[in-house]
């Protein structure tokens, strides 16, 4: 409690009721401690009740949460340290982490659209009356004629031609797409395609023309007949063994070029001038007759030609030789290389000061700049904080590979994480005890939906994933997808899964998927994770490798370029593994091997893989822009429902499989 203390100084005494007659100073002192005496206003004003006299002010205690003149009711405290504005409730200690306290509860406000508890942001209101949701309804805006609310905008249809909102008036259509400019085309008495140009129907596209007087660009008319239209490709050269280049026509071959400024194989573009091409001769894998022979190398400060190989005396500076392989020159940028920041030379040895410094490795959380190995904001996705692969988080800052397990069936989870993202393989959880796959991933991430999320988010695609991990062992990192059969991929699945056979993902374990349309994701678990638990006869050579049994394209065992079966590593490493992956269950059908998107579970959080996770796009509709949706974190123009009905078409249109409405 806060006390407020108040001193009165009088001209000639301490307190009131004193005299200067000394002879009364007994029964003075006597009648003070009987009745303690009441400052009195300036004015001498009394108090009109309920206010009582507190020093020179009549206060209302209890309207002021006063229990007297100077102090504060039990759970209050005194505002801006002057009682005589009353005092406020005392603000209970919030137990909460993340958010603030609401009854009992933590809550992050803005999830709820509340200013503070219980109260709702501007625009939004509580229409159903549950708190638990928050403020869910944004409140429509009241328009007044000529204006109709649209998408909670006061819109003058006519102004953008439009019968209702988002609806063509007659005789008009939405050409670009765009519902800020309404349906700003006037359908044209021609037909589709077509253009009305004085008394003719043209089709402008196929006659190259911009309107019905101008040529399209890059386009001419050469012979001035408009009944052919622009008839030229102005970008064209007269010699047909001629290409344009810029605003030149060249003959490729004699510029040594692939494409214009593209050296061909075995070229180089050593003095920069395009002029003369690629001028100078490299040697397949950096052989040699005479030093002039390795001039070409990448980077090079000075280079030698020994026993007929290139060999690099030198590198250009702010480059390394960090392979050491001649024949892509001096590889590494030391200013930005996350693997060699600061390298130099022939990048071999480990002191800074040395002319051939090998260069730092930089760690989860840095980046490499100017040379120097430096700290970044944290984008790990991850819910544990660690990643296992992808770990350059300034090139891979939207994707992430996550090594952990969980114990709730399946990988399509709409309903979100089961345990509160409690999980990983060095979180407090490493068993994902309660844990469904989505738990592995961060707040504000979600498991890869699938080859469209991954190239989004990653222009190398899988290129990186395992950086973080010993690739000797087995790693598979999976997403959302399911297949069509015959390990083909589904497209990225948006709300209701497509199907539930098989699952991919990248790393080095597992079977290929056989179909160019899982691009870039190169491996499949095959039926009953076969691919992931089965053993293909593979053992260790005299040479160190390992050799596996015949297998062919979509056999369990066939890896491809990419993936080995469990018994490979086993083979390779000397050691037993015990399965990590299941993809039965106890269900009718779990057996044919037609389910394993809907029973998979993964134990052994520290081997084998776990999940991708990408950031996420969206968290609401108005993230997206105009016409789509934002569902599963990503924008759509639509999904398809449980009820198999389609959110976000037209009525008789339907949500095709890769969300698009036709």
């Amino acid at each position: 409690m806060k006390k407020w203390f108040i001193f009165v100084m009088m001209s000639s005494c301490l307190a009131i009721g004193c005299s200067n007659d000394s002879s009364n100073s007994s029964s003075s002192q006597t009648d003070t401690e009987k009745n303690p005496p009441q400052e009195q206003p300036s004015d001498n004003h009394e108090c009109e009740s309920p206010k009582v006299l507190c020093g020179e002010s009549c206060l209302d205690l209890a309207a002021l949460h006063l229990s007297d003149c100077s102090t504060c009711e039990e759970g209050y405290e005194a505002k801006e340290d002057d009682l005589t504005k009353g005092c406020r409730e005392t603000e209970p200690q919030s137990t909460c982490s993340v958010g603030v306290e609401c009854d009992g509860n933590c809550v992050v406000l803005a999830e709820k659209h509340w200013k503070s508890c219980n109260e709702c942001d501007t625009g939004y209101e509580d229409a159903d009356g549950d708190a638990s949701n928050g403020c869910e309804a944004q409140q429509q805006k009241e328009c007044e004629n000529p204006y109709t609310n649209c998408d909670n905008e006061c819109i003058e249809l006519a102004a953008r031609h439009w019968a209702d909102c988002h609806t063509c008036a007659e005789g008009y259509e939405d050409a670009d797409g765009d519902a800020a400019n309404g349906c700003e085309k006037e359908q044209s008495k021609c037909g589709e395609n077509l253009t009305p140009c004085g008394e003719d129907c043209l089709d402008l596209n196929a006659l190259h023309m911009s309107n019905c007087t101008d040529c399209a660009a890059g386009f001419e008319d050469a012979d001035a007949d408009k009944s052919n239209g622009c008839e030229k490709d102005a970008a064209a050269c007269d010699n047909e063994n001629e290409v344009r280049c810029g605003e030149s026509c060249v003959v490729l071959a004699d510029l040594h070029w692939a494409n214009c400024n593209v050296c061909v194989d075995g070229y180089h573009d050593v003095d920069g001038d395009a002029a003369n091409g690629c001028e100078t001769a490299i040697l397949p894998d950096s052989e040699c007759f005479k030093d002039e022979d390795c001039a070409g190398l990448f980077h090079i400060q000075s280079a030698s030609c020994k026993e007929q190989k290139c060999v690099i005396t030198a590198c250009e500076k702010g480059y390394a030789n960090c392979d050491g392989d001649a024949i892509d020159g001096c590889e590494a940028v030391s200013s930005s290389d996350y693997y060699h920041c600061g390298a130099k030379g022939a990048c071999s040895e480990d002191d800074a000061a040395s002319e051939n410094y090998k260069g730092t490795s930089c760690k989860l959380g840095e980046q490499c700049l100017e040379g120097a190995c430096k700290p970044v904001p944290e984008i790990v996705g991850c819910a544990d904080g660690t990643r296992e692969g992808f770990l350059d988080l300034v090139r891979f800052n939207n994707i992430a590979a996550c090594a952990g397990a969980w114990t709730i069936p399946g990988i399509h989870h709409d309903e979100g994480p089961a345990c509160k993202r409690n999980s990983g393989n060095t979180s407090a959880n490493p068993e994902a005890t309660g844990c469904n796959i989505e738990d592995l991933c961060a707040e504000g991430w979600h498991v890869c939906l699938g080859r469209d999320d991954v190239r989004t988010r990653s222009e190398s695609g899988c290129n990186g994933i395992l950086d973080g991990v010993d690739t000797k062992e087995p790693w598979l990192f999976i997403t959302r997808t399911s297949s069509t059969g015959s390990l083909n991929c589904d497209p990225d699945t948006v709300g209701v899964p497509l199907n539930m056979n098989d699952i991919f993902g990248c790393g080095n374990f597992g079977c290929y998927a056989t179909g160019s349309d899982c691009d870039p994701l190169k491996l499949s678990s095959h039926n009953l994770c076969s691919a992931l638990r089965n053993n293909c006869g593979c053992a260790k050579q005299g040479d160190g490798t390992v050799q596996c049994k015949s297998v062919s394209a979509g056999d369990a065992c066939y890896g491809g370029e990419y993936g080995h079966s469990i018994d490979y590593f086993a083979a390779l490493n000397g050691k037993t593994y015990q399965p990590a992956w299941d993809c039965s269950s106890d269900k009718p059908d779990s057996p044919n091997g037609w389910q394993e998107a809907r029973d998979i579970v993964k134990s052994q959080p520290n081997s084998q893989g776990g999940v991708m996770c990408c950031k996420n796009q969206c968290n609401k509709d108005s993230d997206c822009g105009a016409g789509l949706l934002c569902r599963y974190n990503v924008c759509v123009q639509c999904i398809q429902k449980a009820d198999a009905t389609y959110e976000g078409c037209a009525e008789g249109q339907t949500c095709t499989s890769s969300h698009v409405c036709k």
